[in-house]
């Protein structure tokens, strides 16, 4: 995708975006499409997503293979301020190409994941299809998942894209930026100059008061953590390590401490 089309796409809410609004994508935010909206940043496509581009046409050709189908590679389209632009349209579906690295493979375990569910929802909305299918390539597994039409789900992507484009988009309201991975790049983008000191009030104290407290506390717990991982290193000695009914601490390259149970807690401490 060409900058003219990435800047195309800050008019209108497209479906790939409709699950970080929704608060489903692993990735983005509602922070950070408002964000590209506004002209605070840019919506970068990561290396997976680059190799998906490209496998996307033999998938499509593979599925019209199979399925005996002449497979249509559509034009955006385009309604009021939302639009989609499936990968493919067969006669009553829609078709959406996944492409599936190892670290994201979790997510498919129980089939096509929520965040690609709102995407293809908002697909089928659009194109006025009751079907879509999920063409995922998972490792060397290809699979043709097919999704009904949820008109109870869509109703309620309308709602929540209605609402955020009316207020944050249209209106002067802005989303949690601090949920943005991408927060210190945005602010950067909306002040790029800082001129003069401001008088602060009583509010903003209390902020820094918390910032710099929370600041002493962890550098305290650091030194507290390095202290006692000397101490367990001391207990195992020469041995591998020590276990009990609900965890272990084992000694090798790094104390890896790991606690089952309630609190889930597995830690790392180098062996310096």
């Amino acid at each position: 995708m060409d900058r003219a089309q990435w800047e195309a796409r800050r008019k209108y809410l497209g479906a790939s975006e409709v699950p970080a609004v929704c608060g489903l994508d692993p990735f983005k935010t509602a922070a950070d499409i408002w964000a590209h909206k506004k002209g605070y940043a840019e919506l970068t496509t990561s290396a997976p997503a680059e190799i998906g581009h490209l496998l996307e046409p033999v998938l499509l050709e593979e599925y019209g293979r199979r399925y005996g189908v002449k497979v249509e590679r559509p034009a955006t389209i385009v309604r009021g301020y939302r639009a989609a632009t499936p990968d493919g349209l067969v006669p009553g579906k829609s078709l959406q190409v996944k492409v599936v690295g190892y670290h994201m493979a979790h997510h498919w375990r129980e089939g096509v994941p929520d965040y690609v569910q709102a995407q293809v929802q908002a697909e089928m909305s659009l194109a006025d299809v009751r079907q879509a299918v999920v063409i995922v390539l998972l490792g060397t597994q290809l699979d043709f998942i097919p999704v009904d039409r949820d008109d109870a789900a869509i109703a309620a992507i309308d709602r929540i894209c209605a609402r955020f484009w009316r207020r944050y988009v249209v209106g002067n309201d802005r989303p949690d930026i601090a949920q943005s991975r991408n927060a210190s790049d945005i602010l950067r983008k909306m002040y790029p100059r800082h001129a003069g000191m401001k008088a602060a009030v009583p509010e903003f104290v209390a902020l820094a008061r918390r910032y710099a407290q929370l600041g002493r506390a962890a550098a305290e717990a650091q030194k507290e953590r390095e202290q006692l991982a000397i101490s367990m290193k001391l207990a195992i000695g020469d041995g591998a390590g020590f276990e009990w009914e609900s965890g272990r601490v084992t000694l090798n390259q790094s104390l890896r401490v790991t606690i089952k149970g309630e609190d889930h807690v597995d830690g790392t401490c180098e062996d310096n």
